[in-house]
């Protein structure tokens, strides 16, 4: 779903196809292709028919994915 957060977004398509919005801008992109979403901007992603696989990076750290 369409979301935001306070944290820059930055990674890899390590398999697959998937569709982001961001800010308003559609992209498909493909295995070994590269995204950056700004904080605070709007996106969302959408997985290809034969679903994908990624490697997300955040700065700052995101607490709320830290499992105790």
């Amino acid at each position: 779903p369409l979301h935001a957060h306070p944290h820059e977004q930055a990674g890899t398509v390590l398999e697959g196809e998937i569709t982001f919005v961001i800010a308003g801008e559609r992209k498909t992109l493909h295995t070994g292709d590269l995204y950056f979403i700004p904080k605070d901007a709007e996106h969302s992603a959408t997985a290809g028919n034969m679903g994908a696989r990624v490697l997300d990076i955040f700065t700052p750290i995101r607490e709320d994915f830290i499992e105790d």
